[in-house]
């Protein structure tokens, strides 16, 4: 953890990074979201930049060049499930739907969605 982070109180924490489009941090900003942290060049890796949405909730974003990040699927180890806890779900689904092209499922059983990525569901919110 950077210094400036543990001097500021923050707990340990991971950090997840959500492959976007080009451009997604810019039109973000359209969708009533603030910036925290400019995107940036990661060597010829990718871009990255991190991301408030109109929620408050924050999370980073990956623009991929020379790296596409993470392609391991359904295996152990790979990461299976981000969740989003939100009181304003219609609200992410619309500022999520507006930076990504992602489909959305839904769960009966309780107050939640989901995010898919190709043929899974990968993330989901949580009132």
């Amino acid at each position: 953890m950077p210094d400036k982070q543990a001097k500021m109180g923050i707990p340990p924490h991971w950090q997840s990074y959500v492959t976007i489009e080009s451009a997604a941090a810019e039109k973000s900003k359209g969708l009533g979201a603030n910036i925290p942290m400019k995107p940036f060049d990661v060597f010829t890796s990718g871009r990255i930049a991190a991301i408030q949405d109109p929620g408050g909730a924050v999370f980073n974003v990956w623009e991929p060049k020379d790296n596409i990040g993470a392609c391991i699927a359904n295996c152990p180890g790979d990461f299976c499930w981000h969740e989003l806890c939100t009181k304003d779900i219609e609200g992410s689904k619309t500022f999520c739907t507006g930076i990504s092209k992602t489909g959305l499922g839904t769960r009966r059983t309780w107050k939640s969605s989901s995010i898919r990525a190709s043929c899974a569901a990968r993330a989901g919110w949580q009132a």
